[in-house]
């Protein structure tokens, strides 16, 4: 049984082509020794396995994957490998900005660093929209799915679904290499990319965990249709929109959709994180994310206008003179019904005081002492 097992998981392996000059590190231990560089054009066999991890070369978190050269087993960077067997490489519509920022855990209080930019589920964004971390759970029931009385407060202090059972927006979290898309139910390493008009068809394997059921599919993260991969391998349709990615395995039919999701950015990803861990956020500068023509499937809170917009709400303005009189405000009065400029514009004009406060026009007349 561990012989079969063992032999199946090489299997799934792809070669590679690397495109641009990279280091590789030693696979044993955790200080990444140095081992020496690819080439552009070496080839290597890239294996199913990819993690998020500290970096210690770099004193930050990069995302490794593992693969094999002259035999032997290393580590290097994902972005600069390419399956041998396509062409195609993804384009900056699927591709992120993997740089990471700090950002302290007020609960665990150390700092972790995510990425900058990454895709998520879209109903991050009602969670997030809602300013409340209970909206979460209505989409990802199973999230109060545990037992409270497993000595969590003993241990942690707490025993908050928040605190034990979700670790972050990391959760959530994919990212496209052209090797291999990570996720944290699971890693694809990819087979073949075709590029068509809607976005690509890919094919890899489907994630050990469950080709070798190690986790039940309702179990993994992101909260999506895992029981869609089936078998050895799957074929993935991605459909790009903008911001938006809709996912399909293996058919492009509803019963076959594996979810939706989003790309966001530094600032929708520290927001969310507060509100997840703290309870709190401020949504004045997150960035939503945007189909292609600009739409959304959503209304924008009010809370996160732009300063711009911000601008346009009414101040205080006062405009006087020392005098009006009577004849002058019939004048006025009777010009009104028969010109486009409104009644108060030509007090303003003419004279009078106005007021703008709050949206409402308010006249102070000044008669003739």
């Amino acid at each position: 049984m561990l012989c079969t097992s063992f032999c199946v998981i090489n299997a799934q392996e792809v070669s590679c082509r690397v495109i641009r000059p990279s280091p590789y590190f030693d696979i044993s231990g955790g200080n990444f020794a140095y081992k020496g560089e690819l080439q552009t054009g070496e080839i290597v066999t890239a294996t199913k396995f990819i993690v998020w991890i500290y970096f210690p070369p770099e004193d930050d978190k990069r995302f490794i994957i593992h693969c094999i050269k002259d035999g032997y087993r290393y580590r290097m960077f994902p972005q600069n490998l390419v399956p041998a067997a396509t062409d195609t490489l993804f384009g900056q519509d699927v591709l992120t900005d993997t740089t990471t920022f700090s950002y302290n855990d007020s609960f665990f209080n150390y700092n972790i660093y995510p990425c900058k930019e990454m895709w998520v589920p879209v109903h991050y964004v009602d969670v997030l929209r809602s300013k409340d971390r209970e909206t979460l759970p209505k989409y990802e029931p199973r999230l109060l799915d545990y037992d409270k009385n497993m000595g969590y407060e003993e241990m942690y202090g707490s025993s908050e679904w928040y605190d034990i059972m979700y670790s972050g927006i990391e959760n959530g979290m994919l990212v496209f290499f052209n090797p291999i898309i990570y996720s944290y139910g699971g890693e694809f390493l990819i087979k073949t990319i075709e590029k068509h008009e809607y976005g690509y068809v890919v094919e890899c394997f489907v994630p050990r965990d469950i080709h070798d059921k190690l986790t039940p599919p309702n179990r993994l993260m992101p909260y999506f249709n895992w029981d869609l991969c089936t078998g050895e391998t799957v074929t993935m349709t991605l459909y790009v929109d903008g911001e938006y990615m809709e996912i399909y395995m293996n058919g492009t039919d509803p019963q076959h959709k594996f979810g939706t999701i989003v790309k966001v950015k530094e600032e929708f990803i520290k927001q969310y994180m507060d509100l997840i861990k703290k309870g709190i956020c401020d949504l004045t500068n997150v960035q939503w994310p945007r189909r292609a023509d600009g739409s959304t499937d959503y209304s924008i809170p009010t809370s996160a206008t732009s300063v711009l917009e911000e601008a346009k709400q009414p101040e205080l303005i006062e405009l006087s003179v020392d005098s009006i009189d009577t004849e002058t405000m019939r004048t006025i009065q009777n010009s009104a019904k028969t010109s486009a400029i409104p009644l108060w514009a030509r007090l303003a004009i003419t004279g009078g005081a106005v007021i703008i406060a709050g949206g409402v026009v308010v006249f102070i007349l000044k008669r003739r002492k």
